[in-house]
């Protein structure tokens, strides 16, 4: 179960153009782009941050329109690339949304 350590933190690797390929560096993602955990070690909404909150939300908006008026029973392989296109419509969605409010 997560402990809210640096260990937990959500880590990728990130590769700089060079010759080498063996050229890898660790980048931590910021704090609001982090996974939170409930009290019982499991993940839902209410933990998260607001940014992470809001693109969510509004990604879920976007997969339950399309379940409604394309196709309520896609197979998994659409259903992963409309949640894929959903997170980055949503992202793009709430960047314009809080650059606007700004």
């Amino acid at each position: 179960m997560p402990d809210g350590s640096v260990a937990d933190s959500i880590v990728v690797l990130s590769s700089s153009v060079t010759e080498d390929d063996s050229d890898f560096k660790l980048v931590e993602w910021p704090e609001f782009a982090q996974i939170n955990y409930n009290g019982h070690g499991k993940v839902n909404l209410t933990n998260q941050q607001v940014e992470t909150r809001l693109v969510l939300r509004q990604a879920i908006k976007i997969v339950e329109g399309r379940i409604m008026f394309e196709n309520s029973f896609p197979d998994i392989t659409e259903h992963m690339v409309w949640k894929h296109k959903a997170l980055l419509e949503a992202t793009s969605y709430v960047m314009n949304m809080l650059n606007t409010a700004a």
